[in-house]
C-alpha cells in the first residue's frame, strides 16, 4: 500500500511566499505602463482653484489638445476617477480632475458647502479655468464629465455657461435643469445594475428633447446603458470609458490617439492580494496565539441582533443629536455609532476575548502597519488615503467607535483556518450587510450607504486575512478598527 506523501516542513510557507512574490511582480507589470506617456501632476490644496490631479499627454503640442474636466461623485475624489482620467489622457485629452468641496484633499470648504450644488458647479468652473491655462489645451474645445453628484455639478456648469463647454457626459446622473438646447452635446451613461440612475438618465433625456443628432451638432442627445456594471463599477468599465471617449472626440473635433493599457485597478488588486499572501507567509508563522475567547450563549446570533438594535437606536439618536458635528464628516459618524452599538451587543452576548497581554501591543502595531500600508496602495488606483486636518481627528474617533465590533469579530475568528475562516467572514459580512443596509434605508441622511455597501465584504475580508493565524483578538481588533476607521475618515466628505 502506498502511503500518503508527507509534506516537508516549511513547504506551505514557501508556496505562499512564491505566490505572493509572483502577484507583486504581476501587479508591477500592470501598474507601471498605465501612466507611461502621461504627465500626472497632483495639485495641492491652497492654490488657485480646487486641489486634484492634472493629466497631460507628453506628446501634446501647444494649443493642440481638447480638454476635459472630470468630476467625481459623493464620497469620491479625483483619485477615484483616476482610471477614467487616464483613459481620456491616453486618447489625447488633457484632463483636470478636481477634488470637489469637502471631498478628497479639499479641506477649505465651509462646513455647509460640502454637498451644495452651487459650490460644486463653481469648483467645476474653476477647474475649467485651470484647464484652459494649460499650454497644450485648445481653449475652444473643452468638455465636461461627471459621475453621480459630479454629474449634477458638470451639468449645472454647462447649463449656466453653455458657451464655454462643447459637450457634457453625465455618468450615473442625478437631476439638472436640462432642456433641448442646453447643455451642448449631452451624453448620458448609466449602469444596467443601477436602475435608479437609469431612470434618472431616462428622465433627463426626455427633458433634453430625446435622442437625436450626432456629437458635434451642438444639440445632440443620447443615453447609453452600460451592461453588467452598477454605480461604482461603472467607473472602471472599459465600455463606459470608450463610449465617453468616442462622444467627446466627435464633439470636440478630435481623433483619439491611443488606447489606455489595462486599468490600474487590476494591478492594485493583485498587489493587495500579494501583500496579504506575503503577510501569511512571513509574519503569521511567528505568532503565539492568545488564550481562546469565551463563547457565550449566542455567538452567531448576537451580531445580527446587535445590528437590528443598532439600527433601531440610530433612528432615535439622529433625531436629537447632530452626529456629523461629532466627527466633522457626513455619514461616517452614523456608521461608526452603528458599529459601536452592534459590536457592544456582540461582545456582551456572543463572544468575549481573553484579557489583553503586553505582547498584543507589538502585534497590534505590526498588524496596523500592514493594514495601513495596504490602504496606502489605494493611491495607485482609486483613493487619496493619507489624511490631514479634521480627517485625522475623525479617524481617531471612528477607530474608537469601531473597536468593540472589531475585537468581537477577531475573537470569533480565533482558531479558524481555511474554510472555517471563510465561513466566519461570510456570516459576519451577511449580517452586517443586511442590518446596516436596513439602517441606510430607515435612518435619515445615510441612504448613500446602499450604493457602497457591496464593497464592505472586501474591506472586512482584508481585516480577516490579517487576523487569521495571528489569533490575538485584541491585536487584530485594534488593527481592524484603525483600518476601517481610517477608510471611513478618508472617504466621506466634510460635514
Amino acid at each position: 500500500m502506498v502511503g500518503r506523501r508527507r509534506r516537508l516542513p516549511g513547504t506551505g510557507v514557501g508556496r505562499r511566499l512564491a505566490v505572493g512574490l509572483v502577484l507583486v511582480v504581476l501587479a508591477a507589470l500592470l501598474i507601471v505602463p498605465v501612466g507611461r506617456g502621461i504627465d500626472v501632476v497632483r495639485v495641492a490644496p491652497g492654490g488657485d482653484g480646487p486641489p486634484g490631479r492634472v493629466y497631460v499627454p507628453v506628446a501634446a503640442s501647444p494649443g493642440s489638445s481638447p480638454g476635459v474636466v472630470v468630476a467625481h461623485g459623493f464620497a469620491g475624489s479625483a483619485a477615484l476617477m483616476h482610471t477614467w482620467s487616464l483613459a481620456l489622457a491616453h486618447a489625447g485629452f488633457v484632463v483636470v480632475a478636481p477634488d470637489l468641496p469637502g471631498h478628497g484633499t479639499d479641506m477649505t470648504a465651509p462646513p455647509t458647502d460640502g454637498v451644495d450644488g452651487g459650490s460644486l458647479a463653481a469648483a467645476v468652473l474653476a477647474a475649467a479655468d485651470r484647464l484652459r491655462a494649460i499650454p497644450a489645451v485648445d481653449p475652444d474645445r473643452i468638455g465636461l464629465l461627471g459621475h453621480s453628484m459630479g454629474s449634477g455639478a458638470v451639468l449645472d456648469a454647462a447649463i449656466g455657461e453653455p458657451e464655454r463647454f462643447a459637450a457634457a457626459v453625465a455618468v450615473s446622473p442625478t437631476d439638472a435643469d436640462v432642456d433641448p438646447t442646453t447643455p451642448r452635446d449631452l451624453l448620458l451613461l448609466a449602469g444596467a445594475n443601477e436602475s435608479r440612475f437609469v431612470a434618472n438618465a431616462t428622465s433627463l433625456l426626455e427633458r433634453a428633447g430625446g435622442t437625436r443628432g450626432s456629437p458635434g451638432d451642438g444639440d445632440a442627445r443620447a443615453l447609453v446603458v452600460i451592461p453588467v456594471v452598477e454605480h461604482v463599477s461603472i467607473l472602471f468599465s472599459r465600455t463606459a470609458h470608450d463610449t465617453s471617449i468616442a462622444w467627446l472626440a466627435a464633439a470636440l473635433d478630435h481623433v483619439p490617439t491611443d488606447e489606455a493599457p489595462v486599468g490600474p485597478l487590476a494591478g492594485w488588486a493583485l498587489l493587495a492580494v500579494g501583500i496579504l499572501v506575503l503577510w501569511q507567509a512571513l509574519v503569521v508563522q511567528a505568532a503565539t496565539p492568545a488564550a481562546a475567547p469565551t463563547l457565550r450563549s449566542a455567538p452567531w446570533v448576537a451580531l445580527p441582533v446587535g445590528g437590528v438594535a443598532a439600527t433601531a437606536s440610530l433612528v432615535i439618536i439622529v433625531r436629537s443629536v447632530d452626529v456629523a458635528a461629532i466627527t466633522g464628516l457626513l455619514v461616517a459618524g452614523e456608521v461608526g455609532l452603528w458599529f459601536l452599538m452592534a459590536g457592544a451587543v456582540w461582545l456582551r452576548f456572543g463572544v468575549r476575548p481573553a484579557s489583553p497581554e503586553v505582547r498584543d501591543l507589538g502585534w497590534a502595531a505590526l498588524a496596523t502597519l500592514t493594514l495601513v500600508g495596504l490602504g496606502a496602495t489605494t493611491t495607485l488606483a482609486w483613493a487619496p488615503w493619507w489624511l490631514s486636518g479634521v480627517r485625522v481627528a475623525a479617524a481617531v474617533v471612528l477607530s474608537l467607535l469601531l473597536l468593540p465590533y472589531s475585537v468581537a469579530a477577531a475573537s470569533l475568528l480565533h482558531g479558524r483556518r481555511g474554510r472555517r475562516a471563510v465561513v466566519a467572514w461570510l456570516a459576519t459580512s451577511v449580517a452586517v450587510l443586511v442590518t446596516l443596509g436596513a439602517a441606510a434605508v430607515v435612518v435619515p441622511g445615510i441612504g448613500f450607504l446602499v450604493l457602497v455597501l457591496p464593497l464592505l465584504p472586501l474591506v472586512l475580508g482584508a481585516v480577516v486575512a490579517v487576523g487569521v493565524g495571528v489569533d490575538r483578538p485584541w491585536a487584530s481588533g485594534v488593527a481592524g478598527a484603525v483600518f476601517v476607521g481610517w477608510l471611513l475618515a478618508m472617504l466621506f466628505p466634510l460635514a
